[in-house]
């Protein structure tokens, strides 16, 4: 999905993976457990957003305070899974497969979940 070079903050520690893709669905009342996912590309910001994919890369911020960031690609664009309060959540790293369910913010540009509902697909 291009060069992610320059979205971590100096001092982050950032654990990069291949990237790789998910099902193509419209948004359904599911959620990330059920058959239905919305892809990254069609996310609308303030809406709900279910999605599935792979997380490409893990980065703990510490600006006021512990925040883990994962980056979630369903191989049409990526999602940043913000866990407030976290610096691990097991199971979250690279190559690992997640569903996710949330609102969509954008900030700084990019589409953002906080503090996501989310379950391991594999």
């Amino acid at each position: 999905m291009g060069d992610r070079a320059g979205t971590h903050e100096p001092g982050d520690e950032v654990r990069p993976a291949a990237s790789g893709g998910g099902p193509e669905h419209p948004h359904g009342p599911h959620g990330p457990r059920g058959p239905r996912a919305t892809r990254v590309a069609d996310a609308v910001p303030r809406r709900p957003l279910s999605v599935r994919g792979v997380v490409t890369a893990v980065a703990v911020h510490d600006a006021g305070g512990p925040v883990l960031r994962a980056t979630l690609d369903d191989g049409t664009g990526s999602v940043e899974l913000c866990f407030f309060g976290r610096r691990n959540v097991p199971g979250m790293a690279p190559g690992a497969q997640v569903a996710a369910d949330g609102v969509v913010l954008v900030e700084h540009g990019r589409l953002r979940l906080v503090n996501p509902r989310y379950h391991f697909l594999a």
